[in-house]
């Protein structure tokens, strides 16, 4: 069975970031729904350091590759149209 390709984007970028930084730790967590494809995430990774999530951390879902938003009661959300540009610029500086 192939894996799917947003499942494929989101580990090739888990990798580039961790070459990167050299740095690749997961952190057990509460679970989480994506609200995209609405599977419970059980774990996030860290590519600077061992750290958990909080308000406000963008996050990937390693099951569908959307990116999300952490709120403040730390449910997965979308992000907002506002949002998009802060975090485009975050993920190309983290891969440059």
């Amino acid at each position: 069975m192939s894996e799917d390709p947003g499942v494929r984007a989101a580990r090739k970028l888990a990798e580039e970031l961790s070459g990167k930084t050299g740095v690749q730790k997961e952190t057990p967590m509460r679970p989480a729904v994506c609200p995209n494809c609405e599977r419970v995430l059980i774990g996030a990774m860290s590519v600077s350091e061992m750290a958990s999530p909080k308000p406000d951390d963008v996050t990937v879902c390693i099951m569908c590759g959307q990116i999300c938003v952490y709120t403040e009661e730390m449910v997965l959300r979308l992000p907002t149209q506002a949002e998009w540009p802060s975090i485009k610029r975050a993920i190309l500086k983290a891969i440059k």
